[in-house]
């Protein structure tokens, strides 16, 4: 959890929440809008917090958690986790979207561009 990342920052003013408090009240504040995270990579070797570093070892089980839930649409955060998630995961029966990388390194998207493309969640909520 890189502290430079934006990711609860879009998410706070994507749902009129404030997401920039403990991990308790941002578990409440997931389960009150049914969002569930969830990380691609079950194991990895990385350098540093660079995408471009990451060595996968091991996939998470994305098929029991979506056979195991009422999941309309997975939006991955980011370049790296789509492609990753593209790789193996390509032939799941459900909608899956790129987003933009919420992450500091990308400069390409500032806080407003990213909270008005991550708004495309809400009509899925």
């Amino acid at each position: 959890m890189n502290p430079q990342n934006r990711f609860w920052k879009v998410l706070g003013a994507v749902l009129n929440e404030d997401f920039l408090c403990s991990v308790e009240n941002k578990k409440v504040l997931l389960k009150k809008h049914k969002i569930a995270l969830f990380d691609v990579v079950k194991s990895c070797e990385i350098k540093g917090s660079q995408d471009s570093e990451l060595i996968l070892k091991e996939y998470n089980d994305i098929e029991y958690l979506l056979d195991n839930s009422d999941i309309k649409a997975i939006f991955l955060n980011g370049a790296k986790a789509f492609g990753l998630f593209e790789s193996k995961f390509s032939d799941i029966n459900i909608n899956y979207f790129k987003m933009p990388s919420t992450s500091s390194a990308n400069a390409k998207f500032n806080l407003e561009k990213l909270i008005s493309e991550w708004n495309k969640i809400l009509k899925f909520l």
